[in-house]
């Protein structure tokens, strides 16, 4: 099972009977069976990217409240993002954890495009300064 990959994958509809739980589990392992380890690697570095993009995002705002909301924002989104490939390489434990945008479940993926709303909503309002009480 090992090195069955080849470098751009199997195909696409390619079985892969090995893993017990696929959809919700195992995403990102069978995301690379099918398409390859260029594309997980090309997914992973995406997503630093967003990561980056979004940390960049939070220096930004003003507003001390949107800042830790973004902060909170950015942990919700990219702690199953991480895990998820983590424990496909083995260097977390496996648990349910889906992989966001990819995994399998539409309440799992709407709430992830809500959370992206807000953090763009949020950045949207970056430069309106804070209200600062009248005397």
């Amino acid at each position: 099972m090992e090195g069955a990959a080849t470098l751009w994958g199997q195909g696409f509809g390619a079985s892969l009977d090995a893993l017990p739980a696929l959809e919700p589990d195992y995403i990102f392992a069978y995301m690379v069976y099918i398409f390859g380890p260029i594309v997980g690697i090309a997914f992973f570095i995406l997503g630093v990217m967003l990561l980056l993009r979004l940390l960049h995002a939070i220096r930004r705002v003003k507003d001390v409240y949107g800042s830790l909301l973004l902060s909170g924002m950015i942990v919700l989104f990219f702690t199953p993002f991480f895990w998820s490939i983590f424990m496909t390489v083995g260097l977390a434990p496996p648990i349910t954890v889906n992989l966001p945008f990819v995994g399998f479940g539409i309440v799992h993926t709407v709430l992830q495009m809500a959370l992206m709303g807000l953090v763009l909503n949020i950045y949207r309002r970056k430069d309106i300064q804070p209200l600062i009480k009248a005397s």
